[in-house]
């Protein structure tokens, strides 16, 4: 006789407290960049200090650039609510650094700072990401003869400061551009006069107070990763591990996973919306007004790739928590190539987390874990009882699968354990965790009181 095989269905963790007082909020800011269009072409991000920091200057590079980054897409969701291109400024040292590869296209720009030193190994850093398919803008670019000119056919975008130029000079600056093939942006527009003008000598995007103001953003923070395992993780990338040994080091930190996660939604291609198309990588910029051509045509990293679209679907409720799975096109460009595709059916759904890192590059991986070894630690550790509480059901859900003989394999096991952790670890789980009019009361700067009722973690 076949044995029976006992069903065993996954249960949420018991019920934790997760008080007012355990929530920590994050800042950042944007600045749309408008084409003409309705939706802006594009927001540059920019650093703010939180709550619970100092106010006073900026932490020390590439901290600033790490903080902002996991503030708006991590703790702040802004890709997957936002339209358009990601325009962050990396100074020289956040540009030799790892952090640089994590903002690869057709999402992000790199826009280099004023203040970077024209040298070889600056310019060896810009020449390498630029031929992985990485594209550029060059912010407060001078007169015509500036040094950082000289970067012009590794960028797509040329800034001019509206206010520290003088008019005089900038048919000049927009002829020197067009000759680069550079997209204009206007920064700094306070004037609808110099607005006019600057349309005139064929200027099509614009950035300052008169488009937009920048936009302060206060967003509640994710809970606090483990430093332990964030540092181990930094260790391992610079040793080259394979992504199995990650998976099982970043698998005992629930507050990674919930980052992972969102990572896999914002490189995934079809993922949020307002994605760039797959070709966008092929010498065009993809923008809400149109596509404009690029002077580069070098295909990069996510050349060759299938075209798809954004599907997601709802798969059912755990307890009240809604869970999105989201099948798309995904990509792997980590050798110049693309793998895990099914002829016209798109990628399949990532089983355990190794498969969802695959669908990351290394490079990326290895990027984000550098931005999350500085920006993902509290000292209070707000959110931590959390994390407790889902590895203690993540282990009883295995316990109860092998005792069950519930899984033919340890593929299947391990398949069946990650859809709960997947589950468990959703940021809109975590949104859910604050009842909405506490969540406004304290969005508007209401203070809410220590004796505020218990909410429910899971």
């Amino acid at each position: 006789m076949s044995q029976s095989v006992r069903s065993v269905h996954p249960e949420l963790p018991p019920a934790r407290q997760f008080r007012a007082n355990d929530i920590r909020w994050v800042r950042f800011a944007r600045q749309s960049i408008a084409d003409g269009a309705v939706e802006p072409m594009g927001h540059e991000l920019s650093f703010r200090w939180g709550d619970d920091a100092p106010r006073e200057g900026q932490p020390p590079s590439p901290l600033a650039v790490s903080m902002t980054l996991s503030h708006a897409l991590l703790d702040g969701g802004l890709r997957h609510r936002s339209r358009g291109l990601l325009f962050v400024t990396l100074d020289q040292p956040a540009l030799l650094s790892p952090v640089a590869d994590a903002l690869c296209s057709p999402q992000f720009v790199i826009q280099l700072a004023g203040q970077i030193v024209v040298d070889a190994a600056v310019t060896r850093r810009i020449a390498q990401l630029h031929a992985r398919g990485y594209r550029f803008a060059l912010a407060d670019l001078g007169g015509v003869d500036e040094a950082r000119w000289s970067w012009a056919p590794f960028a797509a975008y040329g800034k001019l400061g509206v206010a520290q130029a003088p008019s005089a000079s900038w048919a000049g600056f927009v002829a020197r551009a067009h000759c680069a093939n550079l997209q204009v942006i206007a920064q700094g527009l306070t004037e609808p006069a110099d607005y006019l003008r600057l349309r005139r000598l064929g200027v099509h995007f614009f950035q300052g107070p008169l488009v937009h103001p920048p936009q302060e953003e206060t967003v509640r923070a994710l809970p606090c990763c483990d430093a332990q395992v964030v540092q181990k993780l930094n260790r391992l990338v610079e040793q080259g591990a394979g992504r199995d040994t990650l998976a099982m080091v970043a698998a005992t930190d629930p507050a990674l996973v919930i980052r992972l996660l969102m990572l896999q939604r914002i490189y995934s291609p079809g993922h949020g919306p307002g994605y760039p198309p797959p070709h966008a990588g092929l010498g065009r910029v993809a923008t809400h007004g149109g596509y404009h051509q690029m002077k580069a045509e070098t295909p990069g990293p996510m050349s060759g790739q299938m075209p798809g679209q954004m599907h997601s679907q709802a798969l059912g409720r755990m307890s009240g928590y809604m869970h999105g799975h989201w099948h798309g096109p995904a990509h792997e460009h980590v050798q110049g190539h693309v793998q895990g595709y099914v002829q016209g059916q798109g990628p399949m759904q990532a089983a355990t987390l190794t498969d969802l890192m695959e669908a990351i590059p290394y490079r990326v991986l290895a990027g984000w874990f550098r931005i999350l070894r500085g920006s993902s630690f509290d000292p209070h550790e707000r959110g931590r009882i959390w994390s407790t509480s889902v590895r203690e059901q993540m282990y009883n859900f295995r316990a109860r699968l092998i005792g069950a003989r519930a899984c033919r394999t340890p593929m299947e096991l391990e398949a069946r354990v990650f859809d709960l952790y997947r589950r468990l670890c959703s940021r809109e789980s975590l949104v859910a965790l604050l009842p909405p009019q506490e969540d406004e009361e304290h969005k508007d700067g209401t203070a809410l009181a220590d004796a505020a009722p218990a909410t429910p973690v899971c």
